[in-house]
């Protein structure tokens, strides 16, 4: 696995939600995770925050910018 630093950029991660529909939450992108051959299995490493206001890394498959 080889990480990648980024300039961080805001935007929003996806994740499913029951019913199968997409729900976008924000986070800030600082990176990205390159596995696999030829980075097939490529993740973006963000930062998310909760609703007490703590931060933690995290990673997602699908990312879309919100600057």
């Amino acid at each position: 696995m080889h990480t990648i630093s980024i300039e961080p950029f805001e935007a929003e991660y996806r994740t499913k939600i029951m019913g199968g529909k997409d729900r976008w939450s924000p986070c800030q992108v600082i990176g990205v995770s390159v596995d696999g051959v030829h980075g097939s299995q490529s993740r973006f490493i963000t930062i998310v925050e909760d609703e007490d206001g703590n931060l933690w890394p995290d990673t997602a498959e699908l990312v879309r910018r919100t600057e």
